[in-house]
């Protein structure tokens, strides 16, 4: 193994937590955001970025 593909599995494997993490703070399924993390890595965080907090969203439809 090369350094590159050392270093996209390490940030592949960092995103999953991170992931998970972000998805508790704005009241969406962790189980759910692991996953996703596991199969687009660093883009699931950015896409839980711009999706924002589900509890927002909720309490303006109200």
């Amino acid at each position: 193994m090369d350094a590159w593909s050392i270093f996209i599995f390490i940030v592949f494997f960092a995103a999953m937590p991170l992931a998970t993490e972000m998805a508790r703070e704005r009241g969406r399924s962790r189980k759910l955001w692991f996953w996703i993390a596991f199969c687009v890595g660093p883009l699931a965080p950015i896409m839980l970025l711009v999706l924002g907090d589900r509890r927002d969203r909720e309490a303006n439809h109200v």
